[in-house]
C-alpha cells in the first residue's frame, strides 16, 4: 500500500461550503479543501468565481473514491459525482494524478487535538494480485507477496496473473 496525504481546510459551515475555493488566487501545492455533508447524495460543484484549476474527488459513505473529475476556472458546468457520497475534495488541477490516486483508492481524514493542520490521508493499493482459481469456484484475490509467503506454495500452478488473463481474453476474440 502506498499512502499520500494532503493537508486541508475544512469546509465545516453552509457559508464555508458556499464558498468553497471561490476568489482565491492560489493554492499552495499539498494543500485543499475537504466538504463533508450530512447525508449521502449526488453532490455537484462548479467553477463560478474561481481563479484556480482544480480536480474534485468524491468519496462515498465508505470513503473510498468514487470519481475524481476537473473543474474549470469561471466555468458553470455541474460536475457531479456519479453515485452518492459524502465528501468532496478539491486540490490544484493534476493533484491527484501525479500522486497516483484513483477510483477506488481510500480516504482517511485526520485532525489530531494538538491544533495541527487537517490532513486527508489517501490509501492506494499498490500491492500485485495473483488469482487462485480452482474449478466451479470463486476467484480469490490475495496479495503476491501474502501467497508466496503462506504455506500454498504447492498450488501456485493455479495461479494466473490479472494481466495475463485479461490479454489472453483479449486474444481470444
Amino acid at each position: 500500500y502506498k499512502i499520500k496525504f494532503l493537508n486541508i481546510e475544512v469546509a465545516d459551515s453552509p457559508y464555508k461550503i458556499q464558498r468553497g475555493l471561490m476568489f482565491r488566487g492560489k493554492l499552495p501545492d499539498n494543500n485543499g479543501m475537504l466538504f463533508s455533508f450530512p447525508k449521502e447524495d449526488v453532490l455537484s460543484f462548479w467553477g463560478m468565481n474561481t481563479h484556480i484549476p482544480l480536480d474534485i474527488a468524491f468519496v462515498n459513505n465508505s470513503k473510498a473514491i468514487d470519481s475524481i473529475q476537473r473543474i474549470k476556472p469561471h466555468d458553470l458546468t455541474a460536475v457531479k459525482s456519479s453515485k452518492s457520497c459524502l465528501y468532496a475534495i478539491e486540490a490544484n488541477e493534476g493533484w491527484f494524478k501525479r500522486n497516483d490516486i484513483s477510483n477506488g483508492d481510500f480516504v482517511e481524514i485526520f485532525n489530531d487535538s494538538l491544533g495541527n493542520r487537517p490532513k486527508v490521508f489517501f490509501i492506494t493499493n499498490t500491492v500485485s494480485t495473483k488469482t487462485a482459481q480452482v474449478e466451479d469456484q470463486d476467484l480469490d484475490i490475495i496479495p503476491r507477496d501474502e501467497f508466496f509467503n503462506s504455506d500454498n506454495i504447492e498450488d501456485s500452478d493455479l495461479l494466473a496473473d490479472n494481466e495475463d488473463f485479461d490479454s489472453e481474453l483479449d486474444q481470444e476474440t
